[in-house]
């Protein structure tokens, strides 16, 4: 196994823990912005492998297997993630539910795209090959910002994240998210999961949400109104209205829609 994740961690040391899995080509920093609804809880936010301060290379299996010996040490956490971040969630939880108490999952892939098998193969590759050089110039970082709806504040840490991620975390990551099914034995499961899927974002996710409701037991499923891919950064305090609702066991806000 490489070596343990960077993690950054908050909070009391002995209240109940929050892990936080962000999505691929971002670090621990794109949580940010949740951090006044975690107050009084204890806080994991962990670079994914090939992330930020985290050495490569990435994948789901040994990304869980890290996070399995992060919460040895804190037991059971809450778990919240995004995009392959939510990918990661269901991978530990197929692997040790015994250190899953719940997931909050915004944005998770779990059936094949048209686009999959071409995007994780060959073809990719070299097209990856071809333009790297050019993916951390300005040109590219501002078009990529903008198309992820993202504030400017944002930009720095955009800058840094692209140049810290390789051409291979990239196509790991693009295998990785793109070929992932959820494990079967998920249907055993009795820990609870809520899956948020925004409004605007791609049908597949939409029908992805469906998918999982049917597999996970204890799982619910809602269409947030209005939102895209990154609504934790895009809309920080829509998403911490629902964060601070789903941790304190409150009704979530009349808003979401039951998909």
């Amino acid at each position: 196994m490489t070596p343990a994740l960077h993690t950054v961690r908050s909070g009391p040391p002995d209240a109940p823990a929050v892990l936080l899995l962000h999505g691929g080509g971002l670090s621990s920093w794109s949580w940010q912005e949740q951090r006044p609804a975690l107050h009084g809880w204890q806080t994991l936010t962990p670079d994914l492998p090939g992330h930020g301060l985290s050495p490569g290379p990435f994948s789901l299996a040994g990304a869980a297997a890290h996070l399995a010996a992060l919460l040895e040490h804190t037991g059971p956490a809450r778990v919240i993630g995004l995009s392959v971040g939510s990918q990661l969630a269901l991978t530990l939880l197929a692997q040790r539910p015994d250190l899953i108490h719940s997931a909050l999952l915004s944005g998770t892939l779990a059936l094949p795209t048209r686009l999959g098998a071409w995007l994780s193969g060959p073809p990719n590759d070299l097209l990856t090959r071809l333009t790297w050089p050019a993916h951390t110039g300005p040109t590219t970082l501002t078009l990529q910002r903008l198309a992820m709806n993202l504030p400017a504040r944002h930009a720095h840490h955009l800058a840094r994240d692209a140049r810290t991620v390789t051409r291979q975390t990239h196509l790991d990551l693009t295998r990785e998210n793109l070929t992932y099914r959820p494990d079967p034995g998920l249907a055993r499961t009795t820990v609870p999961v809520t899956l948020l899927v925004g409004s605007r974002e791609h049908d597949i996710l939409h029908r992805s949400a469906r998918h999982l409701t049917q597999l996970l037991p204890l799982a619910r499923a809602y269409r947030v109104p209005h939102m895209t891919h990154l609504w934790p950064l895009t809309h920080p305090q829509h998403y911490n209205a629902v964060l601070h609702a789903w941790l304190h066991g409150q009704p979530l806000p009349d808003a979401l829609q039951p998909l």
